[in-house]
């Protein structure tokens, strides 16, 4: 039985690794106007991203279980989803997360409510 394994990997990782991984990008430098686009795109579409992949992964994991799809075809879909995901994920970003924000700021600014707000693209708090 190896499933003990699974639980030295996964501590190793919480513990260890994602930690390391945000500390090397809160110390990085990003220099150049094609770099700094191209980090913020890539932020903004994080979340949206790690909210919509996972009901499409979970359709993708019951189908390849359900019907013992070899690896070989199953690829192809997993790519097709990767793509899918993407698309849905900029779309959320594009028709939800970006409206939601930019009502949050033309309220908040207008004394409306007094929450706290991040702006988008530079992570800068204000209350």
């Amino acid at each position: 039985d190896q499933n003990w394994m699974n639980g030295i990997y996964e501590s190793v990782v919480v513990i260890a690794i994602f930690p390391l991984i945000i500390y090397l990008g809160a110390i990085g430098r990003v220099d150049g106007k094609l770099a700094t686009t191209t980090c913020v795109f890539l932020g903004d579409l994080s979340y949206p991203l790690y909210i919509t992949h996972f009901p499409l992964m979970c359709v993708y994991y019951a189908w390849v279980t359900n019907h013992a799809v070899p690896l070989a075809q199953g690829i192809w879909l997993i790519l097709a989803l990767l793509l899918v995901s993407i698309l849905f994920a900029y779309m959320a970003l594009k028709f939800y997360d970006l409206s939601a924000h930019c009502f949050s700021a033309i309220y908040q600014s207008k004394g409306f409510f007094n929450a706290s707000f991040v702006t988008l693209t530079t992570g800068e708090a204000r209350l």
